[in-house]
Parts: structure tokens; sequence; C-alpha cells
């Protein structure tokens, strides 16, 4: 049996945020602002580091940071998600960091919560030959019910287990490893560059009704998940 979930997998763009964000930075100290333009630039468009995650050309090594809101990823999860890595990107090394947050997430995450959880989950920096993925698994929903999963800056994601365990896991339910994994993947993927943001593809699969996502429903980024 084929079971479908028209539940979204998102790219947020949040261009607009990007501006704001530099206009922040120009109120602060002058010492603030230098350290930050000195640092590896985390808050542009989905996509803005492609090149940098795929390729060894300036970063030969990869860490993807998993911050745990009162939820952590199965242990399948785990395996799948570096095979991916080590199979897709150009590294010398790929790693895996879980890290667990100080407190759980209650009710449902806005945007603004998604941006500021972000910025103080980081405790990696992208310097010398290593880049740093930060993602957020938080054990709650998004502001939008349907959503289980975004990407919003260049090497930011986020996850909401409360759906994901919700669609996942029970009688004639996928595992739950299953939809986390696709979830996961998924987001990676856009911040790789898929589809068409960042990445030039090969052969014109967008479906741009639904951003950028694929036309094809058997693909990883197709725009839900079944």
């Amino acid at each position: 049996m084929k079971l479908k979930y028209w539940l979204c997998l998102c790219l947020l763009g949040f261009s607009f945020a990007c501006k704001k964000d530099k206009e922040t930075d120009d109120n602060q100290d002058s010492d603030n602002t230098a350290n930050q333009e000195e640092e590896y630039p985390i808050k542009q468009s989905v996509g803005f580091s492609a090149n940098d995650l795929l390729s060894d050309n300036t970063y030969s090594k990869l860490i993807l940071e998993i911050n745990c809101y009162g939820v952590y990823p199965k242990p399948e999860t785990i395996d799948q998600i570096q095979g991916f890595l080590d199979a897709r990107l150009h590294k010398v090394q790929t790693s895996i960091v879980l890290d667990t947050a100080g407190y759980p997430i209650v009710g449902p995450v806005d945007e603004t919560e998604l941006r500021s959880e972000d910025e103080a989950s980081r405790t990696r920096l992208t310097k010398d030959e290593t880049i740093v993925v930060n993602c957020n698994y938080f054990d709650a929903e998004y502001h939008n019910e349907n959503v289980l999963g975004v990407a919003f800056y260049n090497t930011s994601i986020a996850l909401f287990g409360a759906k994901i365990n919700e669609i996942s896991g029970g009688a004639l339910q996928p595992p739950t490893w299953q939809v986390e994994s696709t979830v996961f993947l998924h987001e990676l993927g856009h911040i790789l560059g898929l589809v068409n943001t960042g990445s030039d593809m090969i052969i014109d699969h967008q479906d741009e009704a639904n951003g950028h996502h694929c036309d094809d429903d058997e693909c990883l980024m197709y725009w839900s998940v079944e």
C-alpha cells in the first residue's frame, strides 16, 4: 500500500531577512561588526553556499551539527545522512555531531523563533578548512502545521519532530526513521542548491508551482512526503 502524506518539505527564502539583519549589524559596536565580517556569512539565501558544501575547493571538511530540542534522530537516520554526505559531497571528511539543546520548545515555532534559535544554538563556526551546517530538531510543530522541515539560510535547516512523529511509527504508517531521514535529506538537498537554487539543473525538472522542488513524485526533492 502506498500512503501519501500531503505534508510540505519547505524552502524558505527569507531574502527579506538578509537586508534587515545587515541593518541590525550596522547598529552594533565596531568591534562586533568587524568580527562578524571576518566570519563566514550564515544569513544568506538558500543555495548561496552550494559550491562550498559540494566541492573541496575551499572547505575539505564538513560538520553537520544537530541540536536536539527534546527529540533525537534515530540511529538509522544518522546512518542515512552520513551515507548521503559521504556519497554526494567532495570532502575528505564529513562528521555529524549531536548536541542537546538546553530546553525543549513549547508550542509552534514561528519564523522569528526559527532564526533566533539558529543563532543561539551554533557552537561551531565555519573556519579554516571546515564548513558547518546547523540543524535544529524541535519536538514541536512549525507555525504552519503541515510543514515537516525547512531550509531557511545558506547553512541552516530545521525539522519538526512533533509532526514527524504524528505521521510515522504507528499502524499502517512508515517507520519514524524513514520519514525522519527523508526530511533531513530533502532539506540538506535545498542548501546544496537543489532544485535550481544554486546548483544548475542538468535536466529541467523544476516544479515551479511548488517553488524549488522536483516535478517527479519519486524524487527526494518532491514537495511532499510519500
